[in-house]
């Protein structure tokens, strides 16, 4: 109970695939029925 260990880091972020990314957006944009023109 003395001994106070500091929390762990946090987790690396993870690497963005620009695939995936654009996909995501892709799919996004394509959901917009405004945008849908």
């Amino acid at each position: 109970m003395g001994q106070n260990q500091p929390p762990p880091p946090p987790p690396p972020p993870l690497p963005q695939q620009p695939s995936m990314m654009s996909y995501d957006m892709y799919n996004n944009t394509s959901n917009m029925p405004y945008n849908n023109n």
